[in-house]
């Protein structure tokens, strides 16, 4: 999986959502709000029960389980979500 543009999308109409991660930051697209946070922002990502919590002193996104085919996708979103935070840090 690419570091730029990996996605994750979510729900369907005015909910949905598209969770990206890049080299240097998380970006949140809905409806036509955009949401940028560079990884030293974000404290932790974590699994939770399925679900995939970027927090930060900004706030929570979340990517539910049901936004990924099936758990192999959702493992590898996971583990370049963590490996990009924690590359974002030692740059920082």
């Amino acid at each position: 999986m690419e570091a730029d543009g990996a996605l994750a999308p979510h729900g369907e109409g005015r909910r949905r959502c598209d969770v990206e991660l890049h080299a240097d930051r998380l970006l949140v697209r809905q409806d036509e709000g955009l949401l940028s946070f560079p990884w030293p922002a974000v404290d932790s990502v974590r699994d939770d029960e399925g679900d995939i919590e970027f927090l930060s002193q900004r706030g929570t996104v979340v990517v539910r389980e049901r936004a990924f085919a099936n758990e192999p996708e959702r493992a590898a979103f996971l583990r370049l979500a963590i490996e990009l935070m924690h590359d974002g840090k030692r740059g920082a």
